[in-house]
């Protein structure tokens, strides 16, 4: 959760962004009450506070050092007055009363939300969502790559994650989730991220996000005894060159 995660997690913001062509995919309208669920650094929570501006916007995260550490970052006239932050666990209940929002949006939380809680946490979205709302979820899957090394590498990473979530795909199982907690209708929409060569930022972007990944990953890695310090001082560059070509 240092400045390097933080640069990287709006990066991946970004490119999201750009590759669908906006942060909202639901037919949501003119909301007044948006709740963005785990939301990080703000940066989605922000960005929508400025396009909405007849909306008040919630977001809550366990932990305020990220959005703090953004806010910072920032120039003050990107701030905006109908965005509010609040320290909430959301593995927990949330803070908010039954049909709270008109449009419930959560982003990339995966990574910290086992298989079991998956549902307690879409519960929980829906539980705050009004009726008549919209409920969002949009999840990254991990990136493939035909490199050996990058196969490789993200293996160890799937390997962390199984133990520690235990899954490495939750991209079947959304839907059906969402559909058992009686919303609908329930849309799944599943877009490919191929990059083409000729986007050279876009690409050199998503190279950077990924290898920030797993830098940030390996500690964890080694910790976990999945990768000694001598392997991924051997693999990681291999990866990038990998990537790079």
């Amino acid at each position: 959760k240092d400045g390097k995660e933080i640069d990287r997690l709006n990066l991946q913001h970004g490119i999201l962004k750009a590759f669908l062509g906006g942060n909202v995919f639901a037919p949501v309208r003119h909301p007044q009450s948006v709740l963005d669920v785990a939301c990080g650094t703000g940066v989605w929570a922000r960005e929508q506070a400025r396009y909405w501006k007849q909306a008040q916007i919630e977001g809550f995260d366990i932990d305020p050092d990220p959005l703090e550490q953004a806010r910072a970052r920032i120039s003050p006239r990107k701030l905006t007055t109908n965005f509010r932050f609040r320290a909430a666990n959301a593995l927990e209940s949330f803070p908010y009363h039954t049909d709270s929002f008109s449009y419930v949006h959560a982003r990339a939380i995966a990574a910290f939300v086992t298989l079991a809680s998956w549902p307690r946490v879409i519960a929980e979205m829906v539980r705050v969502t009004t009726p008549g709302g919209w409920v969002e979820v949009v999840e990254p899957s991990f990136p493939k790559s035909q490199g050996h090394n990058f196969q490789h590498l993200a293996q160890i990473v799937l390997q962390f994650v199984q133990a520690r979530l235990g899954f490495t795909a939750i991209d079947t199982r959304l839907g059906p989730w969402l559909t058992e907690t009686g919303l609908t209708p329930v849309v799944v929409r599943q877009e490919l991220l191929a990059v083409p060569r000729e986007e050279k930022a876009l690409y050199h972007a998503i190279n950077k996000d990924l290898l920030g990944v797993f830098t940030g990953m390996q500690p964890l890695l080694q910790k976990a005894g999945l990768l000694r310090e001598d392997q991924w001082a051997t693999l990681f560059p291999a990866v990038a060159d990998e990537l790079d070509q």
